[in-house]
């Protein structure tokens, strides 16, 4: 299994540079991305792969985003925190299906 994860510190910024070139040469089954600073998800020409996003309700602050190659049985958000679950850090996958 390959994993990817990246702090792109913007990721309209990162498309512009390269990101989904990047992804797809390297075929990870799954990207971990943080800090995408978006508060609505991007369309990704990514066939292949399950989008999980997790945004901040601060705009152009934090956010999270994972690529699935494998449909995940389940997705959760957050810590189940008020202090940190509203800045989109954290999204975890349950298992994978086919």
């Amino acid at each position: 299994m390959k994993i990817i994860t990246w702090n792109v510190n913007g990721l309209r910024a990162c498309l512009k540079k390269g990101f989904l070139n990047y992804v797809s040469g390297s075929a990870p089954d799954i990207i971990a991305v943080q800090e995408t600073k978006l508060n609505n998800p991007l369309k990704l020409e990514l066939h292949g792969y399950t989008a999980a996003w997790n945004f901040a309700e601060r705009s152009g602050y934090s956010g999270t985003l994972c690529l699935f190659k494998h449909t995940p049985l389940s997705i959760t958000y957050g810590f189940n925190s008020e202090n940190s679950d509203n800045e989109g850090r954290v999204i975890k996958k349950i298992g994978v299906g086919g």
